[in-house]
C-alpha cells in the first residue's frame, strides 16, 4: 500500500494504515510505503502503547508483559538506555553487556565529593590502587560507616583485612580515605584520579587480554577506553575475590 496523502489527523493515519492491515488467509504480510513523512508525525496505536509501554519497540510476537519484565531489567542497569531499536532476538546477550558496564563511573550518591575511582561493592563502596589493594568502605550492624583496608596474600592465598576507622556520616568517611590515599599512597594518585588524561587514551594490550580472561567479549572490550578498562577490571576482580 502507498501513503501519498499528508495528514494531521493521528485518527486519519491510523485509518489509512489499518487498511492494508486487515487480517486475510491470503495475505501473511503487508508492506506500506509512506511518500509523505506521515509516519514520522504519527504513531500507530500498538498493544504496547496501550499499555503505556516506552519505546517504539518491536515485540517480534513475544508475550508483551513477559517482554516488559525484561524492559524493566534493563531501564533499572541502564535508565539511559535507548529502547527504540532494542533487539529482542539478542535479548540475553544485550542483558549481559548493559550489566558488565554498568557502575563503572562514581556512584552517584558519592560523586559531588570525590573525583577518586571508587565502584559499588554491595551496599557499600570500593576503591582498588593497585596490586590487588583495596579501600573498602561499607556500613556497619550499628549503622556506622567503616573503612577497611584490603589486600591478596599471595602465600596464604587469602584476603588479609585491616580496620581504618569508623565515621558516623558516609560523605565523611569518604573524605577521609581519599586524604589518606592521598597522604600515603601518592604513587596512585594519578591511578585513581577519573580526571587522569590516560583514562582516556585506547586500552592497552595487557589490558585486552586481561578483560578476555576474566570472561569480557570481544565487542564489550572495543567500547572501552583505558580508563573505563581498568574501572571494569577492578570491579570483576572485587566480584571474583568476594566469592572466595
Amino acid at each position: 500500500m502507498f501513503l501519498a496523502r499528508p495528514t494531521k489527523s493521528t485518527v486519519l493515519f491510523s485509518q489509512m494504515a489499518g487498511r492494508c492491515m486487515r487480517p486475510h488467509p491470503n495475505k501473511p504480510y503487508a508492506s506500506l510505503v509512506d511518500f509523505v513523512d506521515n509516519s514520522s508525525r504519527h504513531r500507530l496505536v500498538t498493544a504496547s502503547s496501550l499499555m503505556g509501554m516506552e519505546g517504539n519497540i518491536n515485540y517480534r510476537g513475544e508475550d508483551i508483559l513477559e517482554a516488559q519484565e525484561q524492559i524493566d531489567k534493563i531501564r533499572e542497569l541502564a535508565p539511559d538506555y535507548n529502547l527504540d531499536h532494542l533487539d529482542f532476538g539478542k535479548l540475553n546477550y544485550l542483558m549481559e553487556e548493559i550489566d558488565i558496564m554498568s557502575g563503572l563511573e562514581i556512584p552517584k550518591d558519592i560523586e559531588p565529593i570525590t573525583h577518586y575511582s571508587w565502584l559499588r561493592f554491595g551496599e557499600g563502596y570500593r576503591i582498588g590502587i593497585g596490586e590487588g589493594r583495596y579501600f573498602v568502605v561499607e556500613k556497619d550492624l550499628l549503622g556506622k560507616w567503616v573503612c577497611s583496608y584490603e589486600y591478596w596474600d599471595r602465600e596464604t592465598h587469602k584476603t588479609i583485612s585491616e580496620w581504618l576507622g569508623e565515621e558516623e556520616v558516609l560523605d565523611f568517611m569518604i573524605e577521609r580515605v581519599d586524604k589518606f590515599i592521598a597522604s600515603n599512597y601518592s604513587e596512585t594518585v594519578k591511578l585513581v584520579n577519573m580526571n587522569s588524561d590516560w583514562r582516556n587514551k585506547p586500552l592497552k594490550e595487557p589490558q585486552y587480554d586481561l578483560l578476555r580472561k576474566l570472561g569480557v567479549s570481544s565487542d564489550v572490550i572495543i567500547q572501552l577506553n583505558r580508563g573505563k578498562a581498568a574501572q571494569l577490571t577492578n570491579k570483576l576482580l572485587s566480584q571474583k575475590r568476594s566469592y572466595r
